[in-house]
């Protein structure tokens, strides 16, 4: 499918909500019916913030709820994981080369290579000390981090009061090396903005480089976005949506553990004290296999996967959360993971995080899968 860049996205909301997830946040809805969707796959992925395009003439082919009862994360009572099939997500030439798949929006640059995106993201970090606000927000409650975690994020501060910031990066590395980093755009004065404003969240590969930044806005029809160039009047490079791999001060525990939301991961990866993935979101899986390859490497072997449990009334999402759930695990397995399968009740929190800033621990299942026979 061709997806023309001209015609507006407008971010869907309460009383609009995803024509293909019912979710009224992350997702966005074109004039013309095209549906950029985070969470439920189709035949052609973007590289718009990741997820996936669905159009309005492939309607009958929109994915449709299972019947209820059936949706996995009810909370009921279930028996050790039966023998699972390879999905169909993995046949095929992605599942050894899942970069294949991933379609590219039209007009959109190639960005910085990672050494270089890696040290302007941490000048920018560097140059964004953390509001009181934000401060508070991650030692409360609702975060409970440790202060030793604090220097991992920062505050970028509202467009207006941008000008400062962009022209000392510009100082350090040159407009023309910005404009290559997903984030940075002109503005109309002949300097340069960050199109955002909120809590700043990098998301780090294994070995610890900043591959692309969320933010957490304090404003906004969409709660968190990346840092990225493309789309509107100047067509710069997309952030895509990265793997964050979040490691704690002294890791402790063997395991992976593999949830969605990178700061859900840092919060897990310090209460666990062990190495957490955070992928963007359901329909971001893929992002997270070459990180699970690279951990293999250092020794891992057994991986935990903890996605979001949701309400069981959403059975669209539900639906979306085990295909992805599924998919990573048939993926894991083809790496040469031992696979545990993590569900909780959904009343005892959404995220691993809140499960586990609540005293609680999720049920694992063993996944058992059943290969194809060899030719």
């Amino acid at each position: 499918m061709t997806i023309d860049q001209t015609i507006p996205l407008r971010r869907v909301r309460r009383g609009r909500p995803c024509p293909i997830c019912a979710h009224t946040d992350w997702c966005e809805i074109r004039d013309d019916g095209v549906v950029h969707c985070m969470r439920v796959p189709s035949a052609t992925p973007s590289r718009r913030q990741g997820g996936w395009w669905h159009h309005p003439a492939a309607r009958r082919e929109w994915p449709q709820p299972p019947p209820r009862g059936h949706a996995h994360g009810s909370g009921a009572t279930l028996s050790p994981s039966a023998p699972a099939t390879v999905p169909p997500c993995l046949a095929g030439p992605s599942a050894s080369h899942p970069a294949r798949d991933q379609a590219t929006d039209p007009g959109a640059r190639e960005p910085a290579d990672l050494e270089t995106r890696d040290r302007v993201y941490r000048a920018l970090l560097a140059a964004c000390p953390l509001s009181d606000a934000h401060r508070d927000h991650l030692l409360g409650v609702t975060r409970q981090l440790p202060a030793a975690a604090l220097p991992e994020f920062g505050t970028l501060p509202p467009l207006a009061d941008q000008g400062p910031l962009t022209r000392h990066l510009a100082r350090l590395f040159g407009a023309p090396t910005l404009l290559r980093v997903p984030g940075f755009v002109p503005d109309d004065r002949g300097g340069l903005r960050l199109p955002a404003a909120g809590l700043l969240i990098p998301a780090r590969d294994p070995r610890g480089r900043i591959q692309g930044v969320q933010v957490r806005q304090d404003a906004g029809p969409a709660r968190y976005v990346w840092l990225s160039s493309s789309g509107g009047a100047h067509s710069g490079p997309s952030s895509g949506a990265p793997a964050h791999v979040a490691r704690p001060p002294r890791r402790e525990n063997p395991f992976l553990y593999l949830t969605e939301g990178a700061l859900k991961a840092t919060i897990a990866a310090w209460r666990l004290r062990a190495v957490c993935l955070g992928i963007a979101g359901v329909g971001t899986w893929r992002t997270v296999l070459g990180s699970l390859a690279a951990l293999q490497e250092e020794g891992a072997h057994v991986v935990l996967i903890a996605l979001d449990a949701d309400d069981p009334a959403h059975t669209t999402a539900v639906a979306a959360g085990e295909h992805s759930r599924q998919c990573l695990a048939a993926a894991a397995v083809q790496l040469g993971y031992a696979v545990r399968l993590a569900r909780w009740r959904h009343t005892a929190g959404k995220g691993l995080d809140d499960l586990l800033l609540a005293g609680g621990y999720p049920r694992l299942e063993i996944y058992r899968p059943t290969l194809p026979a060899p030719l």
